[in-house]
C-alpha cells in the first residue's frame, strides 16, 4: 500500500462543494457576524481554540453530521476546530493542522496545512483530508496547532 505521504498535498480555500476532486480543503464560517462597520483590530486579542471534532460527512450547513474517530481507507477525513476572541475585534495569526501516522513506535507527518486567519469571536474551521486511492489501515493523528504552538491532538484511526 502507498503510505500516506503519497496523498496529493494541495491546499485550497475555497468552498469545499466546489472542489471537485480535492484532497485538501479548509473552509472559515463565522457562527456570527461580524459588523459590516469598520472592524477594530487587535493584535492582542487572545485566540483560543476549542475541542476539535472529526467526522466523515458534512451536513447542508458544512458541519460535520456525525461524530466519528474510525475511518475506511477511502473515507474523506472532516476535522473541525472552533476558535474564538473575547470580543469581536479582528486579530490576525495561524492554525494549522500536522497529520501523522503511527510508523513503529514514531508518529510521522505526511501534511502539515496552515492557514492564515482573521479571528474575530466565534469561528469553526473545517479541514478535508482525502486519499482516492486509501489510506493505509493504521493509526493516526491531528495535532492541531494555533500560531505555532500545539493545542489539540486527535488519535483517530484507519480500519
Amino acid at each position: 500500500q502507498d503510505p500516506p505521504s503519497q496523498a496529493a498535498n494541495t491546499t485550497t480555500s475555497v468552498p469545499i462543494a466546489q472542489l471537485p476532486n480535492a484532497q485538501y480543503a479548509s473552509k472559515q464560517t463565522a457562527n456570527t457576524e461580524i459588523p459590516s462597520n469598520q472592524p477594530v483590530i487587535d493584535q492582542t486579542a487572545e485566540v483560543t481554540a476549542g475541542n476539535p471534532i472529526m467526522g466523515s460527512a458534512l451536513d447542508d450547513s458544512s458541519q460535520i453530521s456525525s461524530l466519528q474517530l474510525t475511518f475506511s481507507p477511502k473515507d474523506t477525513i472532516y476535522l473541525a476546530v472552533p476558535t474564538s476572541t473575547p470580543t469581536s475585534a479582528i486579530t490576525y495569526g495561524t492554525l494549522s493542522v500536522r497529520w501523522k501516522y503511527l510508523e513503529g513506535s514514531l508518529y510521522l507527518e505526511f501534511f502539515d496545512e496552515t492557514q492564515r486567519m482573521q479571528f474575530s469571536k466565534d469561528l469553526v474551521t473545517i479541514f478535508k483530508l482525502s486519499k482516492p486511492d486509501g489510506f493505509p489501515v493504521g493509526e493516526y493523528q491531528a495535532e492541531i496547532r494555533l500560531n505555532s504552538v500545539a493545542v489539540h491532538t486527535v488519535a483517530y484511526s484507519v480500519q
